[in-house]
């Protein structure tokens, strides 16, 4: 039985107990309250009888009963009242064995035996429903309400009043069939209108059942539609849409990670395989014969070398990237870049010394990063200058500090970059056309790896970098780094 179907038949058995029981309530109540009208004139036209007969109040000499004497002066309205049950209507004196003495009656009177048994012959009042035929325009038995009690204080003889119920049991089976027919009315629409509240108050659960079938058959971005209000149901849709975001980014997660794994291994195997081809056809030209030529051999050894140093600089790289993309946090220190920058440029001269390298350093240029990476950044900068630009040919590092970021640009004046290049200098293993340079006489290129690593590290630190051209011809490569709202001392 689904959910619906119970709530609604919840719903419905709480109706009708409250109906029945209200009804109930209702319908006892009213009979109670005719019963105690009635008690009440059969009561007063008791003692206005038993008055007259008591205190013989009768005519004397009159041939006529007393009792009859005692109602002779009622009213031919009050005889149409008795016959319709609408006053007492039945009048009866019996003596002290039941046995009926005298009777007056306006219609047909109730069944009652010629002598009562002992048990219905009352010290005080005693009040019965019974049965009499019926009148000539019923076709139902007529139900009496009597009343019975001593005629005096100390006398045996009885007074018996009797009145029709005729008014009072039409008036209790109306009410009761008024109550029947409103309460299965109001019984069917609340059943109606109870279905289609608990189907609209319960819709946002199919929408959570059929989200989650989607979610199951791998649609993670399927979100609960709207679940408003503080209500059970919004409340768990809310929860469920905040459960499915971290779930969706956790995948994510994943997925991306498993595409930085391979590739990781893509981008090792493809690049590793040209530096392991060189070692091997070295090793082969070796072992055919190269031992017993000294040059050779020493061309082939210092190849060999070179190459085995490239290898280890690209998986060095390779690693440092695949850390970077994992997002493992880096060192936050405060790092003054200006000083880091100075530190380059000497390196760089070092290693050229025709080439000249202006540096140029205004402003406060301390952040918070991770100093040997952004020492690895500036060096692969100035090393990408030597690796595109004519040997000798002058460079600036320009470094500026500024409220909330320090800039770092390093301008060459190479060729410079096509502007549909200058965005994919920062991809893994790609290398833009190189002038002539030193290393390409020794052979020795670079890895291509130096600008893809100079873009994580500016990305980790969350900063930007970007390739334009410089003025009067080069290229200019610029890296904005954010500052600590209050810089450290």
């Amino acid at each position: 039985m689904s959910l619906r179907t119970r709530l609604v038949g919840t719903v419905v058995g709480l109706l009708l107990a409250g109906l029945v029981l209200t009804g109930g309530a209702t319908f006892g109540a009213l009979v109670d309250w005719r019963e105690s009208h009635s008690d009440n004139l059969l009561r007063l036209a008791a003692g206005q009888i038993t008055t007259v007969l008591s205190t013989g109040t009768a005519a004397p000499g009159s041939r006529q009963p007393a009792l009859e004497q005692a109602v002779a002066e009622t009213s031919a309205m009050w005889r149409l009242l008795a016959e319709h049950g609408d006053v007492p209507a039945f009048f009866q004196v019996r003596d002290g064995a039941g046995r009926v003495r005298e009777t007056v009656a306006f219609g047909p009177g109730p069944a009652l035996p010629d002598e009562l048994p002992p048990d219905s012959r009352p010290d005080g009042e005693l009040f019965r429903t019974v049965t009499g035929p019926p009148a000539p325009w019923q076709q139902q038995p007529v139900t009496w309400r009597i009343r019975l009690a001593p005629l005096a204080a100390g006398s045996s003889d009885l007074v018996l009043v009797g009145q029709r119920a005729t008014v009072s049991d039409e008036l209790v089976a109306r009410i009761r069939n008024v109550l029947l027919g409103t309460g299965i009315a109001v019984l069917a629409g609340l059943v109606a209108l109870s279905a289609v509240l608990v189907r609209r108050e319960l819709r946002p659960l199919d929408d959570i059942g059929a989200t989650a079938a989607a979610i199951g058959a791998g649609d993670l971005t399927r979100r609960v539609g709207s679940p408003g209000g503080d209500t059970e149901i919004g409340r768990l849709g809310r929860a469920l849409n905040a459960m499915l975001g971290q779930l969706e980014q956790a995948f994510d997660q994943r997925r991306r990670s498993e595409e930085r794994l391979r590739r990781f291994v893509a981008d090792a195997s493809h690049e590793l395989r040209t530096p392991v081809a060189t070692i091997r056809g070295y090793a082969e030209l070796f072992r055919r014969g190269a031992a017993q030529r000294p040059d050779d051999l020493a061309d082939a050894m210092h190849r060999i070398e070179a190459e085995a140093t490239r290898m280890g600089e690209m998986v060095d790289e390779l690693l440092l990237l695949a850390r970077l993309d994992q997002g493992r946090p880096l060192e936050r220190e405060p790092v003054d870049i200006g000083a880091i920058a100075d530190e380059a440029v000497r390196a760089a001269a070092a290693v050229e010394p025709d080439r000249a390298i202006d540096l140029r350093i205004d402003g406060d240029t301390v952040v918070l990063g991770d100093a040997a990476r952004l020492r690895q950044v500036l060096g692969n900068l100035l090393g990408n200058v030597r690796a595109h630009t004519p040997a000798g040919a002058p460079a600036q590092v320009l470094v500026t500090g500024t409220a909330d970021s320090v800039r770092i640009a390093v301008v060459d004046n190479g060729p410079g970059l096509p502007p549909d290049e200058r965005g994919r200098v920062f991809e893994r293993f790609y290398q833009a056309p190189r002038a002539e340079t030193a290393n390409e006489h020794d052979g020795h290129g670079g890895t291509g790896l130096g600008l893809a690593i100079v873009a994580a590290v500016a990305k980790a630190h969350d900063g930007t970098v970007e390739a334009s051209a410089a003025d009067g011809g080069g290229c200019r490569f610029t890296i904005h780094l954010p500052r600590p709202a209050v810089a450290p001392p």
